[in-house]
């Protein structure tokens, strides 16, 4: 990415690395999940808990940097090469490529002390090498684009010319000092004091109240508890101390709350089959061939059956659920094992089929009984839960960020903890859109969930950007800066009318999503949104008083240009600012681009 931005012209390989950084996306869910599930080889004791630690703190550092790496993105789709492009990146970019290469060799080596969980005193010399050649770049980097800053834009850097340079400046540094970051906290673990602090923290997350008691964990033990206990009830008193019931519905166990047709359907199907091809396999091997026989071809049918359920379960997102409960259920009755040395006869086979069916009895008991329960403690259709989660993570970004523009730094304080809440909300809403799109709809009209998926993915993006521009104004190196945009008589026009597009969206998306009937939707609704026009000329006029400001600031100390230069472009105010106007241009647009999507729609 930084070689396609100091380049000289657009190319194709952006599109290509667009591809590279899904994947690296995927692959990073991936190991969050692992990482998660890893709990279990060692309960958080000793060496394993140090690791799993060190590896959590890893994905917390891939998922930042995912962030700034799709801020980057942004950047260079709009970069259009001009000649003031070249005039400015030319100088600095060998230290930009000198930069990236260090960053990559120090999380290369930081990687490989987290996969381990250990440091050794090598180790700590050779990442305290790298920590030290970053550092030395991203200054000469800092010292770099400060001289092209005042050839280029008469020491503002605010000016179009160069602004989105500066930001593309600022965001390489920002993810650099990540990068430093991350490398320092596992250069000062100790090894011991760690451990014991991984684990008491372990313990301590056992009983973390407010997991226990949120209304998604209560409906699961709800749901889950009951289906066990009145199971487990009708094997003790009515199928004789039988147990087959209540360990069948234990491993159909259900995480997602509410009645989710397609989730019973496909754990019908997976159930269903894999005891029925299972009982299939099971009685024709025995039935041909002998018993010494049987034991050798079990195995080859076992290895085939996983093998193929495993395939499903890997490669299909639709039918990977439906692959796991065939490997479960189908492998757990071509496990059995033979009881008898004599070749089996058709009195034999006769009662195994009458097993079979027993079993498939019970099976039905368990599907039915958690199927009821699921439907019997709904809360809400799938497609209002859905459009409630869309609702609330788009809300939750929107608020926070009027809350800034109206009161400044002080709503910034818990600002990570609201937006990685805003994540979770869209994943929950993409979850329960897809069963929306399955459930039935009566009266109804029918789910629009080509408009949803379009929502989810504009709601994402502007949550994003929305929080770049957040982080901008937020930090020790943020002071003053909220202050003096928002001084300028400029800023008061921009973030009226600015509101007034915010608002008028939230109306639009939730009267759209509301909407679910064949009737067509109120026409004042779409009257509203016609009054809404991006505000481009207004945000240029904020940045035009926001430069006479700096301007009036240098020529009243001129001396202030002696002062030290920042260490880190991130540290850079000018830099800052470039980041935070340019994120809210991009704001702006993302508002325009989703009043545009829910009109066409409607």
């Amino acid at each position: 990415l930084a070689k396609y931005y100091c380049g000289s012209e657009p190319h194709l390989d952006i599109h290509m690395w667009n591809s590279h950084l899904q994947a690296q996306r995927n692959l990073a869910s991936r190991m969050k999940v692992a990482t998660n599930a890893a709990w279990w080889e060692g309960f958080d004791l000793g060496g394993w808990g140090q690791t799993r630690a060190l590896l959590g703190r890893h994905v917390l550092l891939l998922e930042q940097m995912d962030r700034r790496l799709g801020v980057l993105k942004v950047c260079a789709q709009r970069e259009e090469f001009s000649e003031s492009h070249q005039k400015a990146m030319v100088p600095v970019r060998a230290i930009v490529a000198d930069l990236v290469c260090a960053m990559g060799e120090l999380l290369m080596d930081a990687t490989l002390c987290a996969a381990d969980g250990r440091i050794n005193e090598a180790e700590k010399q050779t990442m305290q090498q790298r920590i030290g050649d970053v550092h030395k770049l991203v200054k000469e980097l800092s010292e770099a684009w400060g001289k092209v800053r005042k050839t280029l834009a008469h020491g503002v850097g605010l000016a179009r010319d160069v602004r989105t340079e500066g930001f593309f400046i600022c965001e390489v540094s920002r993810v650099a000092d990540m990068v430093v970051e991350f490398a320092e906290e596992l250069h000062v673990v100790q090894p011991k004091d760690n451990m014991c602090k991984v684990a008491c923290g372990s313990l301590r997350n056992w009983f973390n109240m407010e997991v226990i008691t949120s209304p998604a964990n209560l409906n699961f033990v709800l749901r889950n508890g009951l289906g066990l206990i009145i199971s487990f009830l009708l094997g003790l008193f009515v199928w004789d101390f039988n147990h087959v019931a209540a360990g069948y519905l234990a491993l159909m166990l259900s995480q997602k709350p509410g009645a989710a047709l397609h989730s019973n359907l496909g754990r019908m199907q997976g159930t269903i089959l894999g005891v029925l091809v299972g009982n299939v396999l099971f009685t024709n091997l025995v039935a041909l061939h002998s018993p010494d026989v049987v034991f050798y071809c079990q195995c080859v049918a076992l290895f085939l059956f996983e093998c193929f359920a495993n395939f499903i379960y890997h490669s299909s997102e639709d039918f990977g659920n439906i692959g796991g409960l065939l490997a479960v259920f189908g492998g757990k009755v071509l496990l059995r094992v033979l009881t008898t040395t004599r070749i089996l006869e058709s009195q034999d086979i006769l009662t195994m089929e009458g097993a079979a069916y027993e079993e498939f009895f019970y099976l039905v008991v368990g599907l039915a009984l958690l199927t009821s329960l699921d439907m019997l403690l709904l809360q809400k259709p799938a497609s209002c839960m859905a459009r409630e989660a869309l609702l609330i993570g788009m809300t939750k970004t929107l608020n926070l960020f009027e809350a800034f523009l109206v009161d400044g730094e002080s709503q910034l304080e818990d600002m990570d903890k609201t937006l990685n809440g805003v994540e979770g909300n869209l994943a929950s809403a993409s979850g329960f859109a897809s069963e929306a799109n399955n459930e039935p709809r009566w009266h109804k009209a029918l789910f629009r969930k080509t408009l949803f998926d379009i929502l989810i993915e504009q709601v994402d993006g502007l949550h994003m950007d929305i929080r770049t521009v957040l982080h901008a104004f937020s930090g020790v190196h943020s002071h003053g800066l909220y202050r003096l945009v928002s001084s300028q008589p400029a800023f008061q026009v921009w973030r009226t009318k600015f509101l007034k597009r915010v608002h008028t969206l939230q109306d639009l998306v939730r009267k759209v999503l509301e909407h679910e009937s064949v009737l067509k939707l109120d026409v004042e609704v779409i009257q509203e949104v016609r009054s809404s026009t991006p505000l481009q000329g207004e945000l240029e006029s904020l940045v035009a008083e926001v430069i006479a400001e700096l301007q009036a600031e240098a020529n009243a100390s001129p001396k202030k240009d002696a002062r030290e230069q920042p260490t880190s472009m991130a540290a850079d105010r000018v830099c800052r600012l470039c980041t935070a106007f340019e994120m809210l241009d991009r704001v702006d647009r993302d508002i325009s681009a989703m009043l545009a999507s829910s009109l066409q729609r409607i």
